[in-house]
Order: structure tokens, then C-alpha cells, then sequence
């Protein structure tokens, strides 16, 4: 282990999600006793203050103050990026709002550098900052901005899969698209000439990651990634990667083979441990599955969260989803997105007869027969645990990842839904086929040997001693 009893570890969430995939590692930096992990949660995320606290751990605003349980009265906003303040009756925000895009994204961002630095004026013994991501311009660029400047590493540690279709489909969708990412106007071409990696063409259409200007004034600020399309495109140091699936996934995007170290996903410990001390009938009778019964578990799609459909016309959807699942008379768990709100999916469930369980998916998978999702990162896990798989997309997504993947569907066609899991739940020959492939492949899919998140802090070592050395010559 590394000699540093009084450093600090700072970690930054974005979400409830991010903070979930993040905790295993501070809790494990925490029992090893050597640094010191804090949770850096600006205004969005000072919800999970309480959650932090719960853990014995600090929580610190972006200037580095503590925060206290009294800041969490608002709900965790995952709108991830700098936006500038909403309207309101003061003259000063009503000025601010007729300011040029740029400008106003400039101040906007111009106070999260300024806020980072007193967060490190503050705490001079920050030895590495991890985060989800390295591309979501505002408080995450400027943290590790500003560690680069000080030759202080980060490390990303992702929550879900990343790939560029997903980013760019609800861009598409949105009713604003070309007034915040669209190439319409000689301007915004001209910017495209001096940074062509900040536009990508989907569906035969150009747009940017970011909204044009402020990807303009992070860059003048020094806080724009160079490939904003590619999570790990920007200034982090490293990346833990869940899978070699994933690392050549990655690399093929174009992110730097270096930066990326396969470590595994540190939630899944999670489903290691179930594996060894639970097995899957004692948990499907904690869960009230009744005996011999056939189970689906469903990571519900998050179409009209993402803004990929209207709130009408993803509950239509759902009712379709919920019900085809339904009729092949199995038991049929649905787990929600944490951004997800359980109220409004509660109706649809009850109406169907499926059962929302509030469980993270992970402690879910290991008792069901057929896993089904929306492109969702959950389906690698699947993989692993040889859960032959349904990808559903009847909502002309298209997006190409787990076109060859072992033991998984790619659907398209609503018709031929209800058709292949009554044939996946009776036809034993054809489930098999499908978990052989897995078998062959898993872990190239997902790492389920209950070492991920040793394997983080060990990498969390190496970083903060290579730092050290650095500092020493």
C-alpha cells in the first residue's frame, strides 16, 4: 500500500448511479485506513449528502467546504454539464440571459474552474480525483483540469457503457436539436473546421456533443475534451474498464488503448458474493417467486427519461412490454432505472401483473431465466452469468452495440417477440444453445470473481505512487 495516511481521495458522482458504482471503492479505500475518501457534490447533487454521511464519510461542496446533512432537501438532478441560471424576477439573471450562448457559458464555467481551485487551495493533500466520466463539461472537466495543472492523476470508473449512437439519438429526438447541437448556421460550420472530432454524423445528420458555444468557451478555458464523443476522450489519467469486450469497444471508437486498464466493474462484486453465499432458489423465495416457475427480469428502458419518446407513447410502450412478458405466463420482475420514477411505472406494473422490485439489478439477475433490455450496459453482466438475452428495439434506435454478442437477440420486430421468449422458456435445446455461447465468452463480457474492486484500488495505488515518484525527482 502507499504511504499516505492523510491523503485525500476525492470522488465526484454525477448521479445517484455514479455515487453506487463509486462506493465499493471508497468504502474499501476507507477500511484500508491509508486515504482518505471524500465525495465532492455540487448544488444538482447535494442530495446525496445524507447517503455519504451514512457511510462515515465527507461530502464537500466544489469549493471545498463541508457539506452538511441540511443541504440534501432537494431531490439528485442527473443533468449532467453547465447550464446557465434559469430566469427569474432578478435584474442581474435577467441581464445574464441576453447575453450571447458563449458568453453566458463562459461565466458559467469560468465559476466552476474558480470553485475547483478553492477546493484545492483548501485541501493541499488531494492525491486523486475519480470520476464516472471525463467529458461532461462544467464540474467534472474543471476537477480534472485542475488536477493535470497540480500533476494530481484521475481515474474514471464508469457506471454504464458508453457508446457514441446512444449519445447522439436523443440529441436527434429533442425539439431544440438545432438550436443546441445543430451545424445550421456558417458559424457553427466554421467551429466544426477548427474542431471536426466535436461533431459526429448519425443517422446522416452532423451534430455536436456539447452545445456548440460552450463547447467553445470549455475549450478557451481550458476544460473541453478533445474527443467529447468517447467516454475516456478527454484529460483523465486512466480508466478502469469492466471487460476486454469493452476495452476493444472503446478502442474502436478511437479512445487511446494506454489509457484503459480492465479491471472489472466494481458493483459486481456484488453478484460475486450472492453467487457464493445465496443460492438462486433461497433468493427467489425471498422474493416470493413461487417454485418451478419460470422468471424474466426486465431492465425497464429509460425511452421517455432520455427524451427517445413522448411520455404517451413510451407508455404505450411499456403496457405492450409489460403485457407480451406477461403472457408467457412467468414470473416477471421489472427493475427501474434509479432515474427512474417508481409512482409513475407503479400503474402500468399493477395493470399488467409484474413486480417492480426496488433491489440494484445486480442482486436480481443471478435468479432469473431470460434477462431483457434495452441496449442497456446491465446485458454484459447477463453475459457473464450465462442469461440468454433479449435486446429489444422496436423503437428504430438501431444502435449496433450486441449485434454479435454470445447469447443475445437483437429484436426489432414487435411481432416476434412473443414468439421467441415462449420458444427461449420451452425449447430447451434452443435456451442451451444460447448459454453455451455465453459460456465460451463470458468473461470477455464482464469480470464476476469478486476482485473488481480490489483490483480499482490497486490501480488507485499505482497512480498515487507513480504520482509520488514523479514529485520526488
Amino acid at each position: 500500500m502507499v504511504n499516505t495516511s492523510d491523503g485525500i481521495v476525492v470522488f465526484l458522482p454525477l448521479s445517484k448511479a455514479n455515487f453506487l458504482e463509486m462506493l465499493p471503492i471508497a468504502k474499501g479505500l476507507l477500511s484500508a485506513g491509508r486515504l482518505r475518501p471524500v465525495f465532492c457534490l455540487d448544488s444538482k447533487r447535494a442530495g446525496l449528502t445524507v447517503a455519504v454521511h451514512g457511510e462515515e464519510m465527507e461530502a464537500w461542496a466544489p469549493d471545498g467546504s463541508l457539506r452538511i446533512a441540511s443541504d440534501a432537501t432537494t431531490p439528485v438532478r442527473d443533468d449532467d454539464g453547465a447550464t446557465p441560471p434559469e430566469n427569474s424576477a432578478s435584474p442581474k439573471k435577467r441581464a445574464f440571459s441576453l447575453l450571447p450562448s458563449f458568453f453566458q457559458s463562459l461565466a458559467v464555467l469560468r465559476a466552476e474552474r474558480v470553485r475547483i481551485r478553492k477546493l484545492f487551495a483548501k485541501h493541499s493533500t488531494v492525491r486523486l480525483i475519480i470520476v464516472a466520466g471525463d467529458r461532461n463539461v462544467g464540474i467534472e472537466t474543471a476537477l480534472i483540469a485542475e488536477g493535470n495543472r497540480r500533476n494530481i492523476p484521475s481515474l474514471i470508473v464508469p457506471f454504464a457503457m458508453s457508446f457514441p449512437e446512444a449519445a447522439a439519438e436523443p440529441r436527434l429526438r429533442i425539439g431544440t436539436f438545432q438550436e443546441k447541437y445543430g451545424l445550421h448556421t456558417l458559424p457553427r460550420k466554421i467551429l466544426r473546421s477548427f474542431f471536426p472530432s466535436w461533431v459526429r454524423v448519425h443517422k446522416g445528420t452532423p451534430m455536436f456533443f456539447h452545445p456548440a458555444w460552450t463547447g467553445l468557451a470549455a475549450w478557451c478555458l481550458g476544460m473541453m475534451p478533445k474527443k467529447p464523443w468517447i467516454i475516456g476522450g478527454g484529460s483523465a489519467t486512466l480508466m478502469a474498464a469492466e471487460s476486454e469486450a469493452i476495452k476493444r469497444d472503446l478502442i474502436e471508437q478511437g479512445m487511446t488503448p494506454e489509457k484503459l486498464v480492465v479491471t472489472g466493474k466494481p458493483g459486481l462484486d456484488a453478484i460475486a458474493e450472492q453467487l457464493r453465499t445465496v443460492r438462486a432458489s433461497e433468493k427467489r423465495k425471498a422474493l416470493g417467486i413461487p417454485d418451478g416457475v419460470k422468471v424474466i427480469l426486465c431492465s425497464v428502458p429509460q425511452l421517455a427519461e432520455h427524451d427517445l419518446l413522448s411520455w404517451d407513447r413510451h407508455k404505450q410502450e411499456m403496457e405492450f412490454l409489460f403485457q407480451t412478458m406477461v403472457a408467457t405466463g412467468a414470473y416477471v420482475l421489472l427493475s427501474l432505472h434509479p432515474k427512474s420514477d417508481r409512482a409513475w411505472y407503479q400503474p402500468l406494473a399493477d395493470g399488467a401483473g409484474v413486480h417492480i422490485n426496488d433491489e440494484r439489478i445486480y442482486q436480481l439477475l443471478p435468479v432469473c431465466d431470460i434477462f431483457i433490455a434495452t441496449y442497456s450496459s446491465i446485458v454484459a453482466q447477463a453475459i457473464a452469468l450465462h442469461k440468454p438475452s433479449i435486446v429489444i428495439d422496436f423503437y428504430e434506435l438501431q444502435y449496433p452495440l450486441y449485434a454479435d454478442a454470445p447469447g443475445v437477440t437483437v429484436l426489432r420486430d414487435r411481432e416476434k417477440f412473443l414468439p421467441l421468449l415462449k420458444n427461449l422458456l420451452t425449447d430447451a435445446n434452443l435456451y442451451d444453445t444460447y448459454v453455451r455461447a455465453q459460456k465460451d465468452h463470458g468473461t470477455e463480457w464482464a469480470l464476476l470473481d469478486g476482485k473488481n474492486t480490489e483490483r480499482v484500488i490497486a490501480l488507485v495505488n499505482r497512480l498515487i505512487k507513480e504520482r509520488n515518484t514523479q514529485e520526488q525527482k
